[in-house]
């Protein structure tokens, strides 16, 4: 069902007004409009400084499954359009109010129509958020369609994947949040018509809330801002003349609070930390509410970033994450709710302050959780919360003497900002208590029941002993930059207590689900080993990173990287290969180089550093003969730094493997033609190859690079490539297991094109299936050339294609 007949039967004969764009058979856009008035008197509403339009009515909901499906009468429909944005939200209520779906339509622009209405003008990719919180992306072949006919051009495809991710990263896939701020809407809504419906054109402006705030008449646009779990109405503020600030609203009743929290803004911002500076403070709406006006941190979600950057990258966030917090804490905490000093004469030492909230937690475990039939329920629970308690008890020594300085509050990595010169921001200082506590009180791992990120975390904890990556002269020796024995014990302290507050509290409900508080003390005891260690599992005590021209590049131990001055800076670095070569990206301010070295200790080596030299030494030769459009070109090498450099032209591309999240999401989003070009590029290469007589080893999509200026693959790491005939020597051999034949397991057993059939049916599952499962119904192309991967993909070497040229004539028939 095309989106105009979805349209229709969901406008029925209700007075819905909303504008699509329809991609036709023939591949044209038309505009479908319905244009009727919610309320009589519509066309004499007019949009407001908030920019933004709602409207609720009855309606046969359309509900998301694999295929389409209508529900009877007493559905009802939220729909939400955001002038300044680009997309429409649609939440979808069953008849008991309970919600099925939130539905994101993505489009190019949202706009005024000539009658004042609002319309949004769609750009076929859509958003469905699930009620399990799943993020499902919809219609990427109709955008890929719309591509290839000239619809759509490259720019508005990226801009609408950019649109999806921003969605995603703003929260919108939090369900809870999802729930709150659509029901705030509804709330706002005027009386409904004889049909049912409502309509609303400023929903964001219930009571006026925003009165009094200085300067609100200059607000051009105002977004909500859903994430987090604060009772603050958040909105990020663009002014008429481009100035963002961030607005946060609370009740009056705190304004004794909020008024200590600005404050300590102002201090912090006066000592030159990077976050929302104070603009203005007061109260709003009459005296009903309370407002902070603060300038807007310009960036991304580090907690939302973090998965995207290569571990390398992720440890160097947590470094500067550090760093920042060792600077907050060099501020002095509130004497009282509106000035800032030093720590009271008289305040209470931090080991009764503290030892109170254990002494709280152990008592409800002891008197509700341990003598009930209640969470938790098994026997593995019981034994590690009794462990815990002790250890809490035993242990109480270590807060003697603590120092109390400022604390943030909630100094996770989604209340630091990634800023586009990479320097991080810190945001929501709302849990801020008008207190102290001890700095080190201050590290918070991961949310309850969560994954640790070992890299961030591991650099969270080295940033703040010893500085962050702005300290590109780090001379301490590898054995001293770990944080000191005594921060552990204290910190695995610290651990025990959330893992019993975190038993506790989701016991009673009051955050979270009992399960989360089960799960995470399972984690915090299985970090410390039962509390026999205080140094967590997680931390990678032998991590190191050292920096070339403030680019981070891991290693197993330092090297001397001067030489590479000769080829210009150095503004990138790629040291994720499993080759055990590291490659630079280099400028000498004339050209641009792509220098791939061996011979330096390499994190992820597998082989000696004079193995690895030896192979590029051999794969020079391979480069020369198997001298190819899809294979990069090589300039020269030479023997340098105690290693060999292979020195190539350089190619703005792209790596498409797993281990660079975010170029590999970048390449999986190109339109499907695209895609399929660049395969093909791949096949025809490797086909060149056995006419020239060589095997393909450690071939796997971490060895390809996409030229997004060009538009095709390039191909980089075939130091393993080998001439016919190839015996496995090894049992395992080199590689990733998710390309590599069974015979490739098996040692004695011979390789050969046909090997490197397997491999290329592999990249087929990789790109445009899951080439894990290997299942049809994840596979995104046609069932014929489902079954000729499928084919080239058998553990049976017989039943492959026999050669490269047979899987590149069954792909292209």
């Amino acid at each position: 069902m095309r989106k105009k007949d979805i349209l229709c039967n969901m406008t029925g004969d209700h007075n819905l007004f909303f504008s699509y764009s329809i991609k036709k058979l023939t591949g044209r856009i038309d505009e479908y409009s319905a244009l009727v008035n919610f309320l009589p008197d519509c066309k004499e509403k007019s949009f407001d400084i908030f920019g933004s339009a709602a409207a609720c009515f009855g309606m046969p909901a359309v509900q998301y499954n694999k295929r389409v499906q209508w529900a009877g009468p007493g559905y009802r429909m939220l729909m939400y359009l955001p002038l300044y944005e680009k997309w429409c939200l649609s939440a979808y209520y069953a008849p008991d109010g309970a919600p099925l779906f939130w539905y994101f339509d993505i489009s190019r622009k949202n706009f005024l129509d000539e009658n004042g209405m609002p319309c949004t003008d769609d750009i076929f990719l859509d958003l469905v958020i699930t009620l399990e919180g799943e993020a499902v992306t919809l219609d990427e072949d109709e955008l890929a369609d719309a591509f290839e006919a000239g619809i759509v051009s490259q720019a508005d495809v990226d801009d609408a994947y950019a649109v999806r991710d921003r969605i995603i990263k703003s929260g919108w896939n939090d369900i809870g949040l999802l729930i709150k701020f659509c029901a705030e809407l509804i709330n706002g809504f005027d009386e409904p018509n004889a049909n049912g419906c409502s309509w609303n054109f400023s929903p964001l402006r219930p009571g006026h809330e925003l009165d009094g705030v200085p300067g609100c008449e200059n607000f051009a646009k105002i977004e909500p801002l859903i994430k987090g779990w604060s009772d603050n109405k958040k909105y990020r503020i663009e002014t008429a003349d481009g100035t963002k600030l961030l607005l946060r609203i609370s009740d009056a009743n705190e304004y004794a609070r909020k008024k200590g929290e600005y404050g300590m803004l102002e201090h912090a911002a006066s000592i030159g930390l990077p976050l929302s500076a104070p603009v203005s403070f007061g109260f709003c709406n009459g005296g009903k509410n309370v407002y902070q006006l603060l300038t807007w941190v310009e960036g991304e979600d580090l907690g939302a970033e973090l998965p995207c950057l290569t571990e390398t990258e992720q440890y160097a966030a947590g470094l500067k994450a550090g760093e920042l917090l060792k600077k907050l804490h060099s501020l002095p905490a509130h004497k009282n709710s509106c000035g800032v000093s030093s720590l009271p004469k008289d305040a209470e030492p931090w080991e009764v302050r503290f030892f109170r909230k254990v002494q709280g937690r152990i008592d409800f475990y002891n008197a509700k959780l341990r003598n009930t039939e209640g969470v938790p329920s098994s026997p593995d629970a019981w034994e590690r919360g009794d462990l815990t308690v002790q250890y809490l008890i035993e242990k109480k020594h270590l807060l003697e003497g603590r120092p109390q300085t400022f604390n943030h509050g909630d100094f996770n990595a989604s209340n630091l900002i990634l800023m586009p010169d990479g320097r991080l921001g810190v945001i929501d200082f709302n849990f801020y208590n008008g207190c102290c506590g001890d700095p080190w009180w201050e590290f918070d791992p991961v949310n309850w029941g969560g994954e640790v990120n070992p890299y961030y975390c591991t650099g969270l904890l080295r940033g703040y002993f010893y500085g962050g990556p702005d300290c590109t002269g780090w001379k301490q020796p590898k054995e001293t930059i770990n944080p000191p024995h005594k921060f552990f014990e204290i910190f695995s302290y610290y651990l025990a207590y959330d893992a019993l507050a975190a038993l506790c509290d989701t016991s009673e409900n009051n955050q979270g689900e009992p399960e989360e508080g089960v799960r995470h003390m399972e984690n915090v005891f299985n970090w410390l080993d039962g509390f026999k260690n205080p140094v967590p599992n997680w931390y990678l005590k032998n991590l190191y990173v050292q920096w070339i021209d403030g680019m981070p590049c891991r290693l197993k131990e330092p090297f001397d990287f001067s030489f590479l001055s000769k080829y210009g800076r150095v503004f990138k670095v790629f040291d994720d290969q499993d080759s055990g070569n590291i490659c630079f990206g280099a400028d000498d301010g004339k050209s641009k180089r792509f220098v791939k070295f061996a011979g330096a200790p390499a994190a992820r080596i597998s082989m000696t550093r004079e193995e690895a030299i030896q192979m590029m030494k051999k794969a020079v030769k391979i480069y020369t003969d198997l001298a190819h459009p899809a294979l990069a070109n090589l300039l020269y090498s030479e023997e340098i730094g105690g290693g060999l450099a292979c020195v190539f032209e350089w190619r703005d591309a792209y790596y498409m493997g797993k281990q660079y999240p975010q170029s590999r999401e970048k390449f999986m989003r190109i339109p499907i033609e695209e895609k399929l070009k660049a395969f093909e590029d791949i096949l025809l290469f490797h086909a060149h190859a056995a006419k020239k007589g060589y095997v393909a080893i450690d071939f796997y999509d971490g060895s390809i690079m996409y030229d997004y200026e060009k538009r095709c693959v390039v191909i980089y790491d075939i130091e393993l490539y080998e001439k016919a005939p190839v015996i496995n020597r090894m049992g395992r051999m080199y590689g990733s297991s998710r390309f590599m034949s069974p015979e490739e397991f098996s040692l004695g057993a011979e390789l050969d094109e046909v090997t490197n059939v397997y491999a290329m049916g592999a990249a087929a599952f990789e790109l445009f299936g899951d080439n894990r499962s290997r299942s049809f119904e994840k596979w995104t192309l046609s069932e014929k050339l489902y079954e000729t991967a499928k084919k080239a993909v058998s553990d049976v070497r017989a039943d492959r294609q026999q050669s490269l040229r047979q899987l590149i004539d069954e792909w292209t028939a």
